[in-house]
């Protein structure tokens, strides 16, 4: 209990995480017990987490799910899973997007790639690189890691904006085809409304 709070007192006060025995059962058998994250610590102290922890708890949740198949893509789960991690209205637009494409028979008309990941084929696993300041917020570069080697320029570059103690994503840039996901929704969007006339 003692080595419990001497571990958040530490965190708290900036020292580096180390492997510590919060249980005094398992500090007895001689087992390390890995310490809180710093996320986790720093919403126990009420702090907003990273830009650069935001974005990874958000990738670590949302990759193993990519590779998965089924009826609905993939990153429609986030819309109701992980909706507080969305900006508003990106989430009504992505939401709007998979209900045109539900009640599409057979032919593409919303967004054709995975909006969190920037293609249709996603890699194992990403990783999380530079977090920059820009006019919103912060712009997080974001990696795919395909066999084993990591790509040499940001799959998908994702927008990230303070919400109260929070961030929500407000978009997602795809530097390899100049693009962006506001921009690819606006653009299915009016493609289906160019269909109906």
């Amino acid at each position: 209990m003692v080595r419990a709070a001497l571990v958040l007192v530490l965190a708290a006060c900036g020292a580096r995480e180390r492997t510590v025995r919060h249980d005094s059962a398992q500090a007895d058998a001689g087992v390390p017990v890995q310490p809180p994250s710093s996320a986790a610590v720093a919403a126990a102290h009420g702090a907003r987490m990273s830009p650069h922890q935001f974005v990874e708890r958000f990738y670590d949740w949302y990759v193993p799910r990519a590779g998965q198949s089924g009826a609905q893509p993939a990153w429609t789960s986030a819309l109701s899973v992980r909706a507080a991690d969305l900006n508003p209205d990106l989430a009504r637009a992505l939401r709007e997007d998979a209900d045109a494409q539900a009640h599409a028979a057979g032919e593409i008309v919303g967004i054709d790639a995975d909006p969190f990941l920037g293609g249709q084929d996603p890699c194992e696993r990403y990783e999380v690189g530079a977090a920059r300041p820009d006019a919103a917020g912060y712009a997080v570069e974001v990696y795919g890691v395909c066999g084993g080697k990591r790509h040499d320029a940001p799959d998908v570059v994702a927008e990230i904006a303070a919400v109260g103690d929070s961030w929500q994503f407000v978009n997602f840039r795809y530097p390899a085809v100049h693009s962006d996901l506001r921009r690819a929704l606006q653009q299915a969007r009016d493609d289906r409304g160019a269909a109906v006339r």
